[in-house]
């Protein structure tokens, strides 16, 4: 019987919601069971009130051999059942647990997809267990009370959520954010073509690039960048009719909300971190060089991937998500 659970998940924030799925069914399938999650000290806040969760733990990779010996020490007595290490640590192993993920990983670098990589990986751990991997318990990234603070917020700036479109424009690598020219060109166009209402959101990090939005923009985008919990984010990203996003944080967020989104990728993998289907677009320039991601760009045209991405191409990827009679008003149908 499966009574205790240790979840041991990533450190950045978009590689942690990347894992929440193996989260979703491991609760889905174990109802009853305590799960304690072990996360890095920025990602703590997406478990900090989440109902899947019975505790929250903070491993800091900078910790000292000697704390971290402490901490193991601490988690050996709680006598898991099952330890699910997405990190590849040896603390499975020095906890004992009767199923536990295994540090042989090779087999998993053929999976492209970050999230199935995630998935596969728990797969060995709990083969005995007979999962039912289609019984996913909904992860709460946001409250009730949540969303009616953005409705609140969104009515205080005269914003019906129909005519939300939400561009999150940061991202933690400045070679995975698109120009500054080309989020404000395209938000003008919303607004004046399409008629939307454009919220600007993220973290008080991404303030800057905000501003050089706002600055090149001809007004009435809204700025909400700062303003927002994580969890508040993710109820205007429930409430919004599309997302506009770099490959970040925001993205990995938009996709497992099954969001509409359109999502703007330049060195990293696409086949890795991205999702397409009806209501969720990729635009990327097909380049020799791209996917390349590394953390410099390496031709002399610095993030041709991302600077020569048209706004007119993402403007029509919005189109194709809201639909030409839906977007355009009868003046340009």
């Amino acid at each position: 019987m499966i009574e205790r659970i240790l979840f041991i998940t990533l450190s950045n924030i978009g590689d942690v919601i990347l894992t929440i799925p193996c989260l979703s069914v491991l609760r889905g399938n174990f109802p009853e069971a305590k799960i304690t999650v072990l996360v890095g000290p920025r990602a703590f806040n997406i478990f900090a009130s989440a109902k899947a969760v019975d505790e929250v733990i903070v491993y800091d990779k900078t910790l000292s051999l000697w704390d971290k010996w402490l901490l193991v020490r601490e988690l050996q007595r709680y006598d898991f059942d099952l330890v699910v290490d997405l990190r590849n640590t040896v603390i499975p192993f020095l906890l004992g647990a009767p199923h536990r993920t295994s540090l042989a990983r090779k087999k998993l670098k053929k999976i492209l997809a970050k999230r199935d990589q995630h998935l596969a990986c728990m797969r060995p751990a709990v083969e005995r267990l007979n999962l039912d991997w289609n019984l996913e318990a909904p992860f709460d990234f946001y409250s009730d009370e949540d969303v009616r603070n953005m409705r609140r917020k969104l009515a205080e700036k005269k914003i019906d959520p129909a005519d939300l479109v939400l561009i999150t424009p940061g991202a933690q690598s400045s070679l995975k954010r698109w120009t500054l020219e080309g989020f404000a060109a395209l938000a003008d166009r919303l607004i004046r073509e399409g008629r939307k209402k454009v919220v600007l959101a993220g973290a008080k990090a991404d303030m800057p690039v905000v501003d050089g939005i706002l600055a090149r923009s001809s007004g009435g985008v809204i700025d909400f960048t700062g303003e927002t919990s994580f969890r508040e984010l993710a109820a205007l990203m429930s409430l919004a009719q599309l997302v506009v996003s770099n490959d970040s944080a925001p993205l990995q967020l938009a996709y497992e909300l099954k969001a509409p989104v359109v999502a703007l990728f330049g060195p990293t993998d696409y086949r890795r971190f991205g999702r397409e289907s009806g209501s969720r677009l990729i635009i990327r320039r097909d380049l020799p060089c791209s996917p390349c991601g590394a953390a410099q760009c390496l031709i002399p045209e610095t993030k041709a991937c991302l600077v020569g991405l048209d706004p007119d191409e993402v403007y029509r990827a919005c189109i194709r998500i809201f639909g030409k009679r839906e977007l355009f008003h009868a003046g340009n149908s």
